[in-house]
């Protein structure tokens, strides 16, 4: 891909966001070291979070509640900022609107014991989603926290495409699962893979014009590896929402015919590649359990 002559004009980006979108490590150490101790702690909770070394090393087990303590920090730093602002969007309102539904469910629910007995499950999300709002409000931290959500994302997708290639892409019984917590069930692990594949290949887009060669290639394996994973899960609801999603990327293509010729193809194609018995598994939707 070109590299265009003065991308910060014609893409109306800014110099110091260049050598962000260049993946320059020292770059992205100094605008992660530049911000303030609020951030550092978001940072810390999206790492905890997702890659969950309390699950990896034993030496982390010793105390269970990181995640929910560096998202308080996060809180508290904010709090404590005096250049802080608040930030309400659509999406904030969403929010507050379902969590005003499942209070007044959990109000009138048949056991209210048992409803909010379970209430902090949803309301630890209100927090976290509100912490970050507040502390993503620019275009570097947001930037930053981006790219930890990909890293701890391509940790999953690497290790189940590694996994399913050792397997053959053969079935393997109840799919690829992933680390202790809230990927362990294929089912979640596939709902990762699909939100994450995406936002891989455009976030390769995007910054083509800025690495080098071999960088772009790197990071265009990504989407790759995640799709992998996906189609190692075994789940169907993963492997339709993947179809679609490559069915609305070829339909968003200037050449209509061929991308339908080409969506042909790949629809033959992978069903021939799919193993038998996940190809059962399609033809039982709606009568088994699972389904």
């Amino acid at each position: 891909m070109p590299v265009p002559s003065s991308p910060t004009h014609a893409r109306g980006v800014s110099s110091s966001m260049e050598p962000l979108y260049a993946l320059r490590p020292s770059h992205l150490w100094g605008a992660f070291a530049n911000e303030g101790f609020a951030f550092w702690m978001a940072c810390a909770y999206l790492f905890f979070e997702y890659v969950r070394p309390q699950a990896i090393w034993p030496v982390f087990e010793i105390y269970p509640y990181w995640a929910r303590t560096f998202i308080l920090l996060a809180l508290i730093g904010w709090l404590l900022d005096p250049n802080r602002r608040f930030v309400w969007t659509w999406a904030s309102t969403g929010i507050a609107v379902f969590l005003g539904v499942i209070i007044l469910a959990s109000m009138t629910a048949y056991w209210p014991a048992l409803s909010w007995s379970q209430f902090m499950n949803f309301f630890n999300w209100v927090v976290i989603f509100f912490v970050l709002t507040q502390i993503a409000t620019t275009r570097v931290r947001f930037y930053i926290l981006l790219l930890i959500f990909m890293l701890a994302s391509l940790k999953l997708s690497q290790h189940g495409a590694r996994v399913w290639a050792g397997m053959g892409f053969g079935f393997s019984g109840w799919g690829l699962a992933g680390p202790r917590g809230f990927f362990q069930n294929p089912g979640e692990l596939a709902i990762q893979m699909v939100i994450f594949a995406p936002i891989a290949l455009f976030f390769s887009l995007a910054v083509a014009s800025y690495v080098k060669r071999w960088q772009l290639y790197l990071l265009y394996l990504v989407p790759i590896t995640a799709a992998l994973t996906a189609l190692g899960t075994n789940t169907r609801g993963g492997q339709i929402a993947l179809a679609v999603q490559v069915l609305a990327l070829l339909l968003s293509m200037k050449q209509r015919f061929k991308a339908l010729l080409l969506v042909t193809i790949l629809a033959v194609v992978g069903y021939h590649l799919l193993p038998e018995e996940q190809k059962v598994r399609f033809e039982q939707a709606g009568t088994d359990i699972t389904s």
